[in-house]
């Protein structure tokens, strides 16, 4: 009787004492947002865009401010947090110089859409890791 009592607190206990946290399942969506993000990036540094147009630019800062209201949002924040620090200080940056330059030459728009190409690259990186991880 009392080895049946032990088998059964025994199983009960260990359920009891041990915690669980539950994981949400990956999903892709800041991936895609980046994806998209790399699309915006090139129209807005195309030729036809070399006249600084603050609508376009003003579209561009509502993408980055989506991008961190995702990260700050899901489970496990804050990842890419510091990249779009930096990534929107450099759009800052470069939408000024844009602006007060007025018209950018093709050179100059290549500039600006690599360096902000390299910082959505580094957000693809990151974000596959931890996909991995996941």
């Amino acid at each position: 009787m009392k080895l049946k009592s032990i088998a059964l607190i025994l199983p009960l206990f260990l359920f009891v004492s041990c915690k669980v946290a539950f994981v949400p399942a990956y999903n892709g969506t800041a991936i895609e947002l980046v994806k998209s993000g790399q699309g915006l990036t090139t129209k807005l540094h195309v030729e036809e865009n070399a006249t600084y147009n603050d609508e376009q630019y003003t579209l561009y800062n509502s993408y980055i401010a989506s991008l961190k209201a995702f990260d700050q949002a899901r489970a496990n924040s804050n990842l890419l947090l510091p990249i779009i620090g930096r990534y929107q200080a450099a759009f800052n940056t470069l939408r000024a110089q844009h602006k007060g330059k007025g018209t950018l030459t093709p050179i100059e728009l290549k500039v600006h859409n690599e360096q902000l190409q390299a910082f959505l690259n580094d957000l693809l990186v990151v974000e596959n890791n931890f996909k991995k991880q996941n």
